[in-house]
């Protein structure tokens, strides 16, 4: 099979970035659940509700910039 995806750049520049950046949004999800599902099974860090907020919200980020999946244009 063959496929092929078209964009009329610079009109659909946003989804072209967006197709582009699928194998690296998938990885992101798949790493980032994986995490969650290891501190549910084996336990957490966390100190209170607010500290495993920061430190979700600072594994998010990390994770999205190792993998190098950027979510818009504009980052």
């Amino acid at each position: 099979m063959r496929v092929t995806v078209e964009f009329d750049l610079p009109d659909e520049k946003y989804d072209f970035h967006n197709f582009n950046q699928a194998n690296k949004m998938n990885e992101f999800i798949w790493e980032f659940q994986n995490l969650l599902r290891s501190w549910d099974k084996h336990g957490h860090p966390f100190k209170d509700a607010d500290d495993a907020l920061d430190q979700i919200r600072n594994e998010w980020f990390r994770m999205k910039e190792q993998i190098g999946f950027v979510e818009n244009l504009d980052d």
